[in-house]
């Protein structure tokens, strides 16, 4: 990392044409102009570099696994990740913004290239289900024949309603059904087992909303038959009195957030928890337990490098006394960068 405004390299030999002069500006300056300026018999050959700077923020490179959707890179333009299919984000953030400085908002001092976390491809969970509740408006559920009674009437229900998208399409199956009885009510509850797209994490999503929409509508009614007089009734749901939970099992080394299951990708280790591989370390593997070291004094640009080739040498903006750089203290900097310094007056 070298200190000035620009760098000027003259290449000469005593008596000997042409002669040459190479600029490098400083960063976040971008160079115009024939590099390097040759100078033969006649004087210079070429118009002088000129080094302007940059009123635009640096082209990004979208994530592993995924792309950039940008509407520019001038100040105010913004990039959002998109994932590829059945893939889901590691980052913390989906958009970002170039600012006032050319720096997009997520360039820090701990990511000068401003990298973005990968896309990581969903892996079916061991299984996934949703527990439902409610309450049906009438006194049964105290004896054997009067709970089969109305589990039977509810399951023909269930399975006649082509709104629950999960069972209307052969994705979940209704198992484990049972009631009872509660101050006067017939509590019911039943679990819809997702048998189909695993990875799809809204299948019981979507049908705990569709079965939500039925029970608040009024619209759970069906026949049971009395055990007492052996007569049918028609019985309905406390409107009021729905509750879900959707539960899902990764299978065994497989990272769970929410209810999506994926692999700990490379980059990151598995170990005590999944996360990115901190600065200064990398893994080309994924599910690794740990990071390996960069070697020879090397580091990498940010966390979460996954080859070794990503150790290099790294510079970072030191603090100056009596005077600053023209990027922030702490910025990480490739060697060959410049930078211009200013002084405090006096």
């Amino acid at each position: 990392m070298e200190i000035a405004t620009f760098q000027l390299k003259y290449h000469h030999i005593t008596h000997v044409l042409p002669q040459t002069a190479t600029v490098r500006c400083s960063y976040g300056y971008t160079l115009s102009g024939t590099n390097p300026r040759v100078c033969g018999a006649s004087g210079w050959a070429t118009a002088p570099q000129t080094c302007a700077k940059n009123q635009n923020c640096m082209t990004l490179t979208g994530p592993t696994g995924g792309s950039l959707d940008c509407t520019g890179t001038s100040v105010g333009s913004t990039c959002t990740v998109q994932c590829n299919a059945n893939y889901v984000t590691l980052s913390d953030f989906t958009e970002v913004t170039c600012q006032s400085s050319h720096l997009w908002s997520h360039q820090t001092n701990d990511n000068s290239k401003g990298l973005f976390s990968p896309c990581v491809e969903k892996k079916a969970p061991e299984s996934r289900s949703l527990a439902v509740s409610m309450l049906i408006e009438v006194d049964s559920c105290k004896t054997a024949d009067e709970k089969t009674n109305l589990i039977s009437g509810l399951e023909t229900f269930m399975g006649s309603q082509s709104s629950i998208t999960c069972l209307a399409d052969s994705q979940c199956t209704m198992e484990d059904v049972a009631c009872v009885n509660e101050n006067s009510k017939s509590k019911v509850t039943f679990n819809l087992k997702q048998t189909a797209d695993m990875t799809n994490e809204n299948v019981l999503k979507t049908s705990d909303t569709d079965i939500q929409n039925l029970v608040t509508g009024n619209s759970v009614t069906f026949p049971i038959t009395t055990s007492k007089k052996r007569e049918t009734v028609t019985v309905s749901a406390d409107s009021a009195s729905y509750t879900s939970e959707v539960a899902t099992a990764c299978a065994a080394g497989q990272v769970q957030t929410g209810d999506t299951c994926y692999t700990c990708p490379a980059g990151y280790k598995s170990s005590p928890q999944c996360g990115p591989c901190p600065a200064g370390s990398y893994n080309p593997t994924e599910g690794a337990a740990s990071c390996t070291d960069c070697t020879g004094g090397k580091s990498t640009f940010a966390s979460g490098a996954t080859s070794s080739s990503q150790c290099v040498e790294v510079c970072t903006v030191p603090q100056v006394q009596h005077g600053e750089f023209n990027v922030a203290v702490g910025f990480k900097l490739e060697p060959a960068d410049v930078l211009s310094l200013t002084c405090i007056s006096g």
